[in-house]
């Protein structure tokens, strides 16, 4: 059984704290923004939450320990990480129905 990569898992818990943050409706909405989008370095998850500190969060998640914002090593994995997200639409076709705008149910 191969594991998936640093990069892989990455962009697994990245796309899982937006997943948490935002209702299935706005990540359907970023996955189509960001096919209409021609500049390849905007992401529009960012019209709806701090991305960042989503990508810090799930940083933390994965590795257990703070990004190093000076480590070439550090930078690149995590633009990876953005990037296998991006190109895999966050992963929607895993979004999960029973909680879709559970939020909105109780404080309407």
């Amino acid at each position: 059984m191969k594991h998936p990569s640093n990069k892989q898992r990455l962009a697994t818990a990245f796309a899982d704290v937006l997943k948490e943050w935002l209702t299935n409706d706005q990540m359907k909405a970023i996955v189509e923004l960001n096919k209409a989008e021609t500049d390849p370095l905007i992401c529009h998850s960012h019209d709806f939450c701090d991305a960042n500190q989503a990508m810090i969060d799930a940083w933390e998640k994965v590795f257990k320990r703070e990004i190093d914002f000076q480590s070439d090593g550090d930078m690149a994995l995590l633009n990876a990480g953005w990037i296998i997200a991006k190109e895999n639409n966050f992963y929607i076709n895993n979004l999960h129905p029973v909680f879709e705008n559970i939020f909105n149910t109780f404080f309407p």
